[in-house]
């Protein structure tokens, strides 16, 4: 399985360039630096249109250590970029960044800015990477640095002259990889494993190969087919997908997507998936996290559709004979335990009960263990579905289970089989471990509850009495007897 997050263990193992036009800044035709609050929508390939002049941004950060090397210019004086790498790499006065990496991120916009970096890059021996996310590409950079301008020109009058601005870039730098502390500090980490330092030989080098370089196309290799593998030579017969490692990269594009995600950037993590499946079809995991940001939309509908796709992927691969496992443990497993999850789910909010409860019933017979939880969505279909003696079926296999849905599950299902004694007892055990469901249960006013973080749940807490209320409360409501055994059971113990 590949790396969940891009992590470097170096410095100068890999730099990140950027190149950007400024948000913020423009020159004044005194030749003064003026800041504008409302962001620029200019960029490298519009600035021009603009009649200000654009301050453009020239960084190169160190991914390890998060020093960096930065230059400024105009639009209409802008610095060709190999000098401004032959620079970077230098050593230099006061400045702590300097060795060629092995290397390099460039977002798309430098690639279109620089065409022939590419190839340049290649006759140095320096790898290219495409990074799949503004974050890999280290684009928050550009926002602290402009803040570190702002800070020094509210401060230092002097630098009010771009011409000053710019030769004291050095100073801003430094000011800014030093703060955090000696300990903490950008260069600290930098000093600590910093070891040989490849230093480029003359500038002429870099101008003449950089002068002959031409775009080179990228060539990638096939992803070839997801596969099914079965293995039998067990007692318990297990089957297994497998994904290949030619799919390492599309793995951590989809992780950079579900970390724009999980950062609010909902729009762009949609792009990134919905590239990654135009690239990728088999992609199961681009689907998955499509459908359940439909489904936290509440639109099932459409998430359904989604997950539809993202199941009949992965049961494609699986022999019709096959009656074996498939174990949430097998990491390669688990796109398609997910889609089924979702797709469960769909069947479950459209009130198509008897495919989700076949969903349900299928997943715990692949994977027993139920590391997903699947036992609580299992029990709610067939309590909907009034097939008690399944619930109580379900129960037994998790003896030991404290989950709202298998402790209150089975009371449910006792009582409506008539085994009222025996679902006095296991309301007793159930209120010991959970009272506060039970509580929920017979509330006359249900008042929606958090968990303490945001996508949590806390065992025990009131924020899950309210969820099992809010998925399974009417099927107990159904009968003002039933509540009123509960009521009976609260009772007894002073509840």
């Amino acid at each position: 399985m590949p790396i969940m997050r891009y992590k470097t263990d170096y410095p100068n193992q890999v730099h990140q360039l950027l190149v950007s036009v400024s948000r913020h800044f423009y020159i004044l035709k005194s030749g003064d630096v003026s800041y504008q609050k409302k962001p620029f929508e200019f960029d490298l390939k519009t600035v021009r249109k603009s009649e200000k002049v654009h301050v453009i941004h020239y960084l190169l950060k160190d991914h390890y250590s998060g020093v960096f090397y930065a230059e400024i210019c105009t639009h209409l004086d802008l610095i060709p970029v190999e000098e401004f790498l032959f620079r970077a790499w230098s050593k230099q006065d006061n400045i702590v960044f300097c060795g060629i990496p092995m290397m390099i991120i460039v977002p798309k916009s430098v690639q279109e800015f620089a065409p022939g970096l590419r190839s340049f890059l290649n006759t140095i021996q320096i790898e290219q990477i495409d990074p799949t996310s503004g974050y890999q590409a280290g684009v928050r950079e550009i926002s602290i640095w402009e803040d570190e301008i702002r800070t020094a020109l509210a401060f230092s009058p002097r630098l009010k002259s771009f011409t000053a601005l710019k030769h004291s870039t050095s100073e801003l730098i430094t000011r800014l990889i030093q703060r955090g502390g000696d300990k903490n500090s950008r260069i600290s980490k930098w000093n600590d494993k910093i070891k040989q330092v490849n230093l480029p030989t003359e500038l002429m080098f870099f101008k003449e190969h950089y002068a002959t370089a031409t775009p080179v196309k990228e060539r990638r290799a096939p992803l070839g087919n997801l596969e099914f593998v079965v293995d039998d030579l067990y007692e318990d017969v297990e089957g297994r997908f497998e994904w290949g490692k030619k799919r390492d990269r599309i793995f951590q594009r989809f992780f950079d997507a579900e970390e724009l995600l999980d950062d609010g950037y909902e729009v762009r993590g949609k792009s990134v998936l919905k590239k990654i499946i135009i690239e990728d079809p088999q992609f199961i995991d681009a689907y998955n996290s499509l459908g359940f940001l439909e489904i936290n939309a509440g639109k099932y509908s459409n998430a359904l559709k989604i997950f539809k796709q993202a199941f009949a992927i992965g049961s494609r691969h699986i022999p019709d004979n096959f009656v074996g496992k498939i174990i949430w443990g097998m990491l390669d497993n688990r796109p398609f335990l997910r889609a089924m999850h979702g797709l469960g789910i769909c069947y479950l909010k459209t009130d198509d009960l008897a495919k989700a409860n076949a969903i349900f019933e299928k997943m715990l017979k692949y994977n027993p263990n139920d590391n997903q939880g699947i036992r609580a969505l299992a029990i709610q279909s067939n309590i909907a579905l009034k097939q008690y003696s399944t619930v109580l079926s379900i129960c037994s296999k998790y003896p030991d289970d404290a989950m709202a849905d298998t402790l209150y599950g089975r009371v449910l299902a006792l009582y409506k089989t008539a085994k009222v004694q025996e679902a006095a007892k296991a309301l007793e055990e159930a209120i010991k471990y959970l009272p506060l469901v039970a509580r929920e249960l017979v509330k006359r006013q249900h008042i929606p509850m958090n968990g303490e973080m945001p996508g949590s749940m806390t065992w025990g807490g009131a924020d899950e009495a309210y969820e099992y209320w809010h998925r399974v409360g009417k099927y107990w409501e159904e009968c003002a007897e039933t509540l009123d055994f509960v009521r009976r059971g609260l009772l007894p113990s002073g509840k």
